[in-house]
């Protein structure tokens, strides 16, 4: 959406041109001029003016930069204040020509859009310098212009107070530092003559989990974990004891939370590897966080090989685990020089292929995760050749009492040799995807689940629970669909409007949205089949005197706000669910609450703060004056445009 002004000026009227919302700057040879630029407002020319991020800098057009002689041109320059806006020429007001960049114009629509030759300070002296100026993309979205409704000028810095109508306080969960979101994604029984002690996992819960999927939600941190715990993940990251598992390894998948408030991203579900870095989430606001596991399309890739070393005895490697463990360290290394990847993207597993007569064969397979783009080199890599056989032998013959298990006849390392070198193969595996506020954080994590489940051990948790440490964090509206959201959609989820699922994604129920809570004073799940965070996960702590007749029991009790079931006694088992007094509880607050309300700016040009302080009353004026806005339209002369009104992000 764009805005059109008209200014009267001597009985004429004039219509100002339209101009993009914010510009980004490529090819400085001053690193800081290269950031984003957002539109202040317009000088006496009618000209556009812009201001850096998190900057001085100011782009912007000048009929004459001395007052007198110089040519007109868009500049770039660092500014205490703004440029004047009431002067007709030398707007930085100083009678010099002392920029850090221009180029010559006439055109005051707007600064010159593309690639073209600037004038630029250097470090090295001035000099011609190709710089690049692009609107910045905002995905097919576009930022009402009435971010506030009420301005206050006058004071030391100005100030824009009193959002609009997205603010709307509701409620949402907060974990209180002692508690977390649990869903049971198991049969709490294991049905009769079923002869195991693991729980089947639930039906949807499978069908879900076994494709892609999207994990998303709102969090506020309030202060980190003492240790690293986990914003969203699963069972197998929860507890240091084996519990669903048949076997020691819990399998997960999950974004992490570090005691210094960085989050990550990572799993162990069959072959994985990788790992993603996000931001810092303590700065006092609002998240949107979104893992998206993509397991059929995901841009990663798995590099398969195996060959066999004749006349080496499996069993006496190992019957000796630290031979077994050298010689597994010693390929490993040898697989990493070789295919020129990083030891935690590779594994390594020996067995014992046969013995006939006396004749040992070791069989070694290697897998190699690595990108898509990287997968034709890897396989190159390890095709038989020269340099592999020599590197394979070598961490054989490096390996410490190793010649114990040569079964050739002497010399025994003239029988020892690779056999069965077979060609290796690509198989295209999943990748995970970590999204803060719809920005994509760069980093690389594989995994092809092989015969797990990345939810296998069963439990989804949010707001911690690794090893029973809690986050202290706000949540709400927390969803998981059966697909990978894209980026667009990402941004579409971020909105304050109720969410529409069958026009969002179509198709039949539960349109990819398998469950959905909003966190707002109840447990129910919105939409789809996974409806199981019910009486094991809402548990209210009642506290009085004497005894509650309705209840029969003695205060203190506790009461599942679901079921109704009262319990005098707070059970070990229900320690990790949610409950009010007893762990988190249910506020007044939430992504779109007035007074905690997720500052999304820079990003998306909304500033969503109860206020906003400017660097200076012209500035203010300047944010005012470019904003229409439906509550001061009377007292501003501006027009009362209630489609505008309130801070939201939506479709234009």
């Amino acid at each position: 959406m764009h805005v059109h002004f008209n200014l009267l000026v001597f009985g004429l009227t004039y219509t100002w041109a339209e101009a993009p919302v914010r510009l980004a700057i490529y090819g400085a040879c001053v690193e800081s001029v290269n950031t984003e630029y957002n539109l202040q407002g317009r000088t006496a020319s009618g000209a556009p003016f812009y201001k850096g991020f998190n900057s001085k800098l100011h782009i912007y057009f000048d009929p004459s930069c001395d007052g007198s002689t110089s040519d007109s041109r868009w500049i770039i320059d660092l500014l205490d204040g703004t440029p004047d806006r009431n002067q007709s020429q030398d707007l930085d007001d100083n009678l010099l020509c002392t920029h850090i960049a221009y180029i010559s114009s006439t055109d005051t629509t707007k600064p010159p859009i593309g690639e073209f030759q600037w004038i630029m300070e250097c470090p090295t002296g001035s000099q011609t310098v190709s710089l690049e100026l692009a609107e910045v993309d905002r995905a097919g979205y576009q930022i009402p212009p009435a971010f506030f409704c009420a301005y206050n000028c006058g004071s030391d810095r100005g100030e824009v107070t009193r959002p609009g109508q997205c603010f709307v306080k509701s409620e949402v969960f907060a974990t209180r530092g002692v508690s977390w979101g649990f869903l049971v994604t198991r049969m709490s029984e294991v049905p009769e003559g079923l002869s195991t002690n693991i729980p089947p996992l639930i039906t949807e819960w499978e069908t879900y989990s076994q494709g892609d999927m999207t994990w998303e939600g709102w969090f506020y941190v309030k202060a980190p974990p003492a240790e690293r715990s986990m914003l969203i993940g699963t069972f197998g990251t929860n507890d240091d004891v084996t519990l669903y598992s048949s076997s020691s390894r819990r399998r997960h998948g999950a974004v992490w939370i570090e005691s210094t408030g960085q989050i990550g991203m990572s799993t162990n579900a069959g072959t994985s590897s990788g790992y993603i870095d996000g931001p810092n989430l303590l700065d006092g606001k609002w998240h949107h966080v979104a893992a998206i596991w993509n397991q059929t399309a995901g841009g990663g890739s798995k590099v398969t090989k195996s060959f066999k070393f004749m006349h080496v005895r499996y069993s006496t490697i190992f019957g000796r685990q630290d031979m077994f463990a050298e010689l597994t360290e010693r390929i490993l290394n040898a697989t990493s020089i070789e295919t020129n990847a990083s030891k935690e993207d590779i594994w390594v597993t020996l067995s014992d292929e046969q013995i006939i007569g006396g004749e040992g064969r070791t069989k070694v397979s290697l897998a190699v995760n690595c990108d898509v783009k990287n997968a034709d080199m890897t396989l190159a890599r390890l095709v038989s050749s020269l340099t592999f056989d020599a590197r394979m032998m070598g961490a054989l013959f490096n390996t410490t009492l190793i010649t114990n298990s040569f079964t050739g006849l002497p010399p025994v390392e003239d029988n020892v040799a690779i056999y069965d070198n077979e060609f290796p193969l690509i198989e295209y595996v999943g990748s995970g995807k970590l999204f803060v506020d719809s920005v994509e954080y760069v980093g690389r994590l594989t995994y092809s689940p092989d015969a797990d489940n990345i939810a296998d051990n069963g439990q989804f948790m949010i707001g911690g629970g690794h090893q029973g440490r809690p986050v202290d964090c706000e949540m709400a509206r927390m969803r998981l669909w059966s697909l990978a959201l894209t980026q667009e959609q990402l941004v579409e989820l971020q909105s304050c409007d109720p969410l529409d699922v069958e026009q969002f994604i179509g198709g039949s129920y539960p349109h990819s949205l398998h469950a959905s809570w909003d966190l707002n004073g109840n447990f129910s799940n919105n939409f789809g089949p996974l409806d199981n965070l019910t009486e094991h996960s809402a548990w209210e702590e009642q506290t009085g005197t004497g005894s509650n007749a309705v209840d029969g029991l003695n205060y203190p009790y506790w009461k599942n706000i679901v079921t109704g079931e009262a319990v005098q006694t707070f059970a070990q088992s229900m320690k990790h669910h949610l409950s009010r007094l007893n762990g988190g509880d249910f506020i007044r607050g939430g992504v779109c609450n007035f007074d905690a309300c997720p500052s999304i700016s820079p990003q998306n040009l909304c500033p969503l703060e109860r206020s906003v302080r400017f660097m200076s009353i012209e500035e203010c004026e300047a944010f005012a004056s470019f904003n229409y806005c439906r509550l001061s339209g009377s007292t501003r002369n501006r027009p009362s445009m209630p489609h505008l009104d309130g801070c939201h992000i939506g479709p234009e």
